[in-house]
């Protein structure tokens, strides 16, 4: 990606001396770490950028991320790791904002939760906000991706990061964090007052992107629904967390949505509710919990494929069936229960 108008101008390339500094320094970190995979990894992308001179790397840059590479490089004793930053300090000399906005050494450090080596560099002068050139991502957003609390917590409080700063598709630190799962970094993040209803480009709030894994924390759904989060929110296909929990399948989940007062038939804009998708799915459980909670079992889809299937056209589960209330006659449930059968055995041969 080229750099903005001027910069390959104003930043000189790296020089050979600047090479053979990065080669000192890396072979002084494989001296006393011998961690010789990352500081050959180091070396060999930087002799290769500093060799085909590429005029989209600031020399400010190439020079401070391969001296980085080899401080992480050293491990197991802190004052060499304190040796390993200051090798950082001195090399990264001049243009530190530009450094860290091709995503540097701030924005891995904050992914890496080297909470101490973060501070370190924004007492140097790197700017804390500053965002990476392709997603547009802060060093706060990094570490909330990464679900790592401690290095969240130091950006917002003792450096003063913006907490409210959106990627480029308008994605909050809070929803990094909610996508990445993690519980602590969500609570916190919401204790620190992120904004709980920003959406992004999609419609999507942290609760949707919490309720879209597989196996959502518990705890960062409660955290996010008692800071006031709005459990109704519809992205721009129409779809609520509800909708996403009932189709995963999390009973437990939906309940607490149930109960922060998530309504049960907002349907998406094809007009499938929660009960249709974990219908569907086969999710007896769920479609219980949906049931007694007043889910209405004649909605049908108006668009797409299924148009006009209510929730008991769309699932062939038995279980399932029944809980949609369904009389099924017992040579029918016999069948259901040779055809079950029948997979097991075929999935044991």
């Amino acid at each position: 990606t080229p750099p903005p108008p001027g910069m390959a101008a104003a930043y000189p390339l790296a020089t050979l001396g600047d090479f053979w500094r990065i080669l000192f320094f890396g072979l002084f970190a494989w001296w006393y770490s011998r961690n010789v995979l990352e500081v050959s990894v180091a070396l060999v992308v930087y002799t290769g950028a500093w060799h085909s001179k590429v005029p989209t790397q600031p020399r400010a840059y190439m020079i401070a991320f391969a001296a980085l590479l080899m401080g992480h490089a050293i491990t197991g004793n802190s004052i060499l790791k304190g040796i390993g930053l200051i090798v950082v300090a001195w090399l990264a000399r001049g243009p530190l904002s530009i450094v860290c906005d091709f995503g540097g050494p701030l924005h891995v450090l904050a992914m890496m939760g080297q909470t101490k080596a973060v501070g370190f560099l924004v007492k140097l002068g790197f700017s804390v906000d500053a965002q990476t050139f392709v997603g547009r991502f802060t060093a706060l957003h990094q570490a909330a991706a990464c679900g790592n609390q401690e290095t969240c917590e130091a950006l917002v409080q003792q450096h003063k990061a913006n907490i409210k700063s959106k990627d480029r598709v308008n994605r909050t630190p809070l929803h990094l964090a909610a996508v990445a799962g993690s519980a602590a970094c969500v609570k916190r993040l919401v204790e620190l007052k992120c904004p709980i209803d920003i959406r992004a480009n999609s419609g999507a709030t942290p609760l949707h992107m919490a309720a879209e894994l597989h196996q959502p924390s518990k705890e960062g759904l409660a955290s996010i629904l008692a800071a006031g989060a709005d459990a109704n929110a519809q992205d721009e296909a129409g779809g609520t967390a509800l909708q996403r929990l009932a189709y995963k399948g999390n009973e437990a989940a939906v309940k607490m949505l149930l109960e922060a007062g998530a309504k049960t038939d907002l349907a998406a804009k094809s007009g499938a509710t929660p009960l249709h998708l974990a219908a569907m799915q086969g999710f007896s459980g769920v479609v219980t919990v949906l049931v007694a909670a007043g889910a209405s079992k004649k909605a049908k889809v108006t668009q797409g494929p299924h148009a006009g299937a209510t929730p008991l056209d769309l699932t062939k589960d038995f279980k399932t069936r029944v809980a949609l209330g369904e009389e099924l006659s017992q040579q029918a449930k016999l069948s259901d229960e040779i055809l079950e059968k029948s997979r097991g055995f075929a999935a044991k041969k």
